[in-house]
């Protein structure tokens, strides 16, 4: 799971108790030990995925030893519902990467979760019709280099409009694809505007 590190059983008077540490490999940061619930509600909610997932798959295919080894489909509605924009992409590259063998199928209203979808991925646009009937179109599309922002204005989603409702017209606005690009930049357009200023000052 993202963001736990080890996973420890430890029996208790009656059954037992299972404790995580979090951190990760990459940051070198671990945490204390801690109970289920205690974790964040999306590693939760991503162990209980994980969960349901396994219960039904280890009962029809026992003799199965390794996870990647377990064949099936999987149907997951809303996958990036209630998780943070990180575990949204995270959560699908890790099924993917966990369950090589099982196809899932998963809905989204958020571009994020695609950020993780592997190269072989489809994507079916689902949307009502103006007679009200639900049509389903296949979407040739790469996805490999767009960023959420393309995302949202691609086929995928017909968002054209990305403006923030409450942006006064007239005002600047920021496109920069990168928040720290846009920030270094408001503060360049601030120096030279200030730079500017003193120099007619002295003139």
């Amino acid at each position: 799971m993202p963001n736990v590190h080890e996973v420890e059983i430890r029996p208790l008077d009656k059954g037992h108790e299972v404790f995580y540490k979090q951190g990760n490999e990459k940051s070198g940061l671990k945490r204390e030990w801690t109970p289920f619930q205690k974790l964040p509600s999306g590693t939760r909610n991503f162990a209980a995925l994980i969960l349901d997932m396994l219960l039904p798959f280890s009962e029809k295919q026992q003799d199965v030893a390794d996870l990647a080894d377990f064949v099936g489909i999987v149907l997951i509605d809303e996958i990036d519902l209630h998780r943070h924009p990180k575990l949204r992409r995270e959560i699908v590259i890790q099924l993917a990467d966990t369950f090589p063998n099982i196809q899932l199928i998963v809905t989204t209203d958020s571009p994020i979760p695609m950020l993780g979808a592997p190269r072989n991925s489809v994507f079916i646009n689902v949307y009502k019709d103006e007679a009200d009937r639900i049509c389903a179109e296949h979407l040739k599309i790469d996805i490999t280099s767009l960023l959420p922002n393309a995302l949202l204005t691609s086929p995928l989603f017909r968002f054209d409009d990305l403006i923030s409702d409450s942006h006064v017209y007239g005002e600047k606005l920021n496109t920069e694809d990168d928040y720290n690009e846009a920030v270094f930049y408001n503060i360049l357009e601030t120096k030279i505007r200030e730079r500017t200023l003193i120099r007619r000052q002295d003139t």
